[in-house]
């Protein structure tokens, strides 16, 4: 309902709005969702996790914030939103990327391949030909 309520009064620029405050909301989230889900299952042996786009992002995040014990980002939605995050990381990880990214600046991508290019981080990272 409230999508169609901001619509209606503020057009595509209203909505458009509306998705980036919601995606900063759901961010937010993040830890209280993340967290507890490991502290719950963390002496029952070993947990990761996995995500695509949006959820890239957040692997990206829980690897730098939680204990897990490793992680993959396929095709984060915006790879520079990664690069805060990626000195942090406290366990192995795969990072997937896309090498004709049009959602990320060229200049971005750069920054986070060199961000990943630490030979002391446990981390691989694939730049694909999509």
């Amino acid at each position: 309902m409230p999508v169609i309520v901001v619509t209606a009064i503020y057009g595509d620029k209203g909505t458009a709005q509306l998705l980036v405050l919601s995606q900063v909301i759901l961010s937010m989230q993040l830890p209280f969702a993340g967290v507890p889900l490991v502290r719950f299952v963390s002496d029952r042996g070993k947990m990761g996790v996995v995500g695509f786009g949006h959820g890239g992002r957040l692997a990206t995040r829980i690897a730098a914030q939680s204990d897990i014990d490793c992680a993959v980002c396929y095709y984060a939605d915006d790879a520079s939103s990664c690069i805060d995050d990626i000195p942090t990381i406290r366990c192995p990880m795969v990072f997937h990327f896309a090498q004709r990214d049009t959602r990320t600046p060229p200049n971005a991508l750069q920054r986070v391949r060199a961000a990943l290019s630490d030979p002391a981080a446990d981390r691989t990272v694939w730049f694909t030909r999509t």
